[in-house]
């Protein structure tokens, strides 16, 4: 294979792999606190403080987390109440922040000879093919916190973090946050060691 068709392969594995929809989820617990205690949720607010990124100030996100939230917990036998007095509180708040990915491509590495112009003739090394990319891209980032309704203590915090899509439907929209949310919520509520 020669030099510029290897380098063509690599450059579309890395591409390949880039496009991956890959989800960083992770969450944290008060330990001492009793889950099994919570039955009934509703919502701390009835939206997220304004951030001024049109991205996140829009009533269809908004409605897109809360469907999912409640699609999983409803799932997980918790009852949304319109009751003043849920067990717990559900709340959360959507972030994006621009992010840079610098990948580097090595290249081949080769004895060159050279030659100076007084006539010195030497042997150096070289390098063919080598490249860095660099792609631009947004990450958006959703906590979802649960509070004990009586104390307002945070007890559960969940965030999962992701590359945003672009020129997404709404159902790919709708789906993107759907399977965010279930992965975030799969540890809640946590179980007992």
């Amino acid at each position: 294979m020669n030099k510029l068709s290897h380098m063509f392969l690599t450059l579309f594995g890395i591409a390949a792999l880039s496009g991956c929809a890959l989800m960083e989820v992770s969450s944290d617990w008060d330990s001492t606190e009793d889950f099994s205690k919570f039955k009934t949720y509703a919502w701390a607010s009835d939206k997220q403080a304004i951030t001024g990124n049109p991205q996140l100030d829009n009533d269809l996100l908004d409605k897109r987390i809360r469907s999912a939230v409640d699609r999983d917990l409803q799932a997980k036998g918790f009852q949304k109440t319109p009751d003043p007095n849920p067990d717990f509180l559900v709340s959360y708040k959507a972030s994006v922040e621009g992010k840079l990915d610098v990948t580097n491509v090595p290249g081949e590495v080769y004895e060159s000879p050279w030659s100076m112009p007084d006539g010195t003739v030497g042997l150096g090394w070289d390098t063919w093919g080598a490249a860095s990319f660099v792609t631009q891209y947004d990450e958006g980032t959703v906590l979802l916190d649960v509070a004990d309704a009586k104390t307002k203590k945070l007890v559960w915090r969940g965030s999962v973090s992701a590359v945003v899509g672009q020129n997404l439907t709404p159902e790919e929209k709708q789906q993107r946050i759907d399977e965010a949310i279930q992965k975030v919520l799969v540890k809640f509520p946590p179980k007992k060691k």
